[in-house]
């Protein structure tokens, strides 16, 4: 791609082509577009990447927010069968050598058990699963006070129903005990009139037959 390359980048304003004048490498052809660059944010990009619209913006919001730190964006795998865009967050590149094909594989155990810093680790996945974390504790932690509330209100109302009945047999009993009392005590306030009188009444008659 020489000439193509070259009639293709004359088509875009900002963009320059600079070749190496010898095969040196991926890394050493980075270095000689640093040196040739002249704005504020460095990007590398693979050939075989493919960006989506409104991939640049994130980018340099986190360059923005920490200019002393390196950004790399979570990279979608496509798939060359189908050409459907799936996660590879917590895969990494390998070669398949039997066939010479790269393709993304799940991390192996004893790489993640080496991981020693936050710059060791997916930042995206971390957060996702930490914001995950939060709303499912912020979620339980609601439940759980709400049924802390209605059981609580539940038994108080279960409670206030017991005393009320309570209170009211005992006034209940109380009443009628007092009155049970009452009725003896005029029967028996009555019973002891009567006597009263019938004694008098045979007194008054026997003094009255002496007079006589």
């Amino acid at each position: 791609m020489h000439e193509p390359l070259e009639e293709y980048v004359g088509t875009v304003a900002k963009l320059r082509l600079v070749r190496m004048t010898q095969r040196s490498g991926l890394v050493k052809a980075r270095l000689a577009g640093i040196n040739e660059a002249v704005g504020p944010v460095v990007i590398f990009l693979d050939s075989h990447v493919e960006c989506e619209e409104g991939w640049l913006p994130p980018l340099l919001e986190v360059i923005a927010l920490h200019p002393d730190m390196a950004v790399t964006p979570g990279i979608d795998v496509i798939d060359h069968q189908t050409f459907s865009i799936g996660d590879a967050l917590g895969n990494i590149g390998g070669m398949d050598f039997e066939g010479l094909v790269f393709s993304w594989m799940p991390m192996l155990p004893r790489l993640v058990a080496n991981r020693t810093s936050e710059a060791d680790h997916d930042h995206f996945s971390s957060s996702y699963i930490v914001v995950v974390v939060v709303v499912v504790v912020a979620v339980v932690v609601v439940v759980v006070v709400v049924v802390v509330v209605v059981v609580v209100v539940v038994v108080v109302v279960v409670v206030v129903k017991v005393v009320v009945i309570v209170v009211v047999v005992v006034v209940v009993v109380v009443l009628v005990k007092v009155v049970v009392i009452e009725v003896v005590v005029v029967v028996v306030v009555t019973v002891n009139a009567s006597s009263e009188v019938v004694e008098m009444y045979d007194y008054i008659s026997r003094k009255k037959y002496v007079f006589q």
